[in-house]
């Protein structure tokens, strides 16, 4: 397991399976879905401030490891997973990039959805 520090928040320590944790107790920090895409959110504090912040759980993460993400790029959940931001399974992309990834996930599902419905009607069938 690997771990880093976003700088600017030395309290904290954010691990390459794609949680962050307090650095003192060693405690998981909670993060939660943010209600509208599944995508998972973080609020942590900077150094000195009272005043907690807002980010996206796989932005800091791959920022952790990687550095900043340049302007206008995205992060992509390579297995189509929002929840899993491990470093692994994050990768940077441009916006047409992550709309060409996303409807090759979206065919992929929908054709493996079509080909077993198919199978079951087809295993149904007595009449062979």
């Amino acid at each position: 397991m690997k771990t880093a520090v976003l700088p600017g928040y030395s309290r904290y320590e954010i691990l390459d399976s794609g949680v962050a944790r307090y650095k003192v107790s060693g405690k998981i920090c909670p993060d939660y879905d943010d209600g509208k895409n599944g995508y998972r959110k973080i609020k942590i504090y900077p150094d000195g401030s009272k005043k907690r912040k807002s980010f996206w759980m796989s932005r800091l993460v791959y920022e952790a490891f990687h550095g900043p993400i340049p302007p206008k790029m995205q992060i992509d959940h390579v297995d189509g997973n929002r929840i899993n931001n491990s470093l692994e399974n994050l990768m940077l992309v441009t916006p047409k990039q992550n709309q060409v990834l996303k409807k090759q996930r979206d065919s992929r599902y929908l054709f493996n959805r079509n080909e077993k419905a198919k199978k079951e009607k087809d295993d149904g069938n007595c009449n062979n």
